[in-house]
């Protein structure tokens, strides 16, 4: 009896489990105008630091993320972000997957890349970039945090 009554609770909650799910499957597809799935895009570029005689050094990290910044009313949005633990040598190379449909003539974006030691930033770059070389491989070039060189 106790065997059945167990049997009849998984059911029972294997049944409410499929029910929420494909709801919010339901409530999260897209409108039949709207573009459908994830149309998948890299930008590819290297990182390295001023100080060229610093080298990497364990329970280090490099963070690189993109940014639409087209928008002077809103907050930067993040459209890809990489981290790299430990890395070995600069220049490092990074890859950003991004939705390539987020990407449209017009924009600006913002690469922003840091080095952090033990959780600390240390050096940073902010890199301006517009539509036309949005699809370069930009180099980022991390300076020192307090003297980063201002750019366009």
């Amino acid at each position: 009896m106790r065997h059945r009554l167990a049997l009849r609770g998984v059911a029972t909650l294997a049944a409410l489990v499929v029910t929420v799910s494909t709801a919010g499957c339901a409530s999260s597809a897209p409108s039949s105008g709207a573009p459908k799935g994830f149309v998948p895009a890299y930008l590819t570029g290297s990182v390295t630091l001023a100080d060229s005689h610093v080298q990497p050094v364990g329970g280090s990290h490099l963070r690189i993320r993109l940014y639409d910044v087209s928008r002077k009313d809103a907050p930067p949005a993040l459209l890809a972000e990489q981290l790299m633990d430990n890395p070995r040598r600069f220049p490092a190379v990074f890859s950003l997957c991004h939705d390539a449909r987020e990407v449209r003539p017009g924009q600006e974006w913002e690469l922003d890349g840091g080095y952090y030691v033990d959780g600390e930033l240390r050096y940073m770059q902010r890199l301006h970039l517009d539509g036309s070389d949005i699809r370069d491989k930009p180099a980022l070039i991390l300076s020192p945090v307090g003297q980063q060189p201002t750019t366009p």
